[in-house]
């Protein structure tokens, strides 16, 4: 199932994108497209990770260029060791997706 998420909104049943993440019972693949990205997502997909035993060929992130100017480099480090991070260049991320 596909749907849209914007991070600090509520979704028609009253739930926050982590609240229904985390409400979830199984998830077997994850795919992120973000504009940004930022420690607090980074926690968030480890938590994810971990609850549901998810492999590194599994998660999938994209990312635009400009995802972070607090410690990019940082970000990425960690992120590679767990997901699979793509940065897109062709495609115009909205910022609150």
């Amino acid at each position: 199932m596909l749907r849209l998420f914007y991070w600090h909104s509520k979704v028609e049943n009253g739930n926050t994108l982590k609240e229904e993440l985390f409400g979830l019972d199984k998830i077997s693949i994850v795919r992120i497209a973000s504009a940004y990205f930022s420690k607090e997502g980074l926690e968030i997909l480890k938590e994810l990770r971990d609850k549901h035993l998810l492999k590194k060929q599994n998660i999938h992130l994209y990312l635009s260029p400009e995802f972070s100017i607090d410690k990019p480099h940082e970000l990425l480090e960690e992120l590679k060791e767990f997901c699979n991070v793509y940065i897109v260049f062709n495609i115009r991320f909205h910022p609150k997706v």
